[in-house]
């Protein structure tokens, strides 16, 4: 069976920080469980925020 699950919050992410920390802080506070097997997807879009890599193309 496969089922997704969404974490709330972690979207709102608007500047650099320790993604790794963020996101398992975040689960803990949601009472989210990962188990042996499940996949944790996680968007490039966020990955980029969380290291810093944007730019502001109203700027450019």
């Amino acid at each position: 069976m496969i089922s997704t699950e969404g974490l709330n919050g972690v979207s709102q992410l608007k500047k650099q920080c320790d993604l790794g920390k963020m996101l398992l802080d975040t689960m803990n506070s949601q009472k989210f469980d990962l188990k042996d097997g499940d996949i944790l997807c996680i968007s490039s879009k966020l990955c980029s925020i969380a290291s810093g890599n944007i730019v502001d193309l109203k700027k450019k």
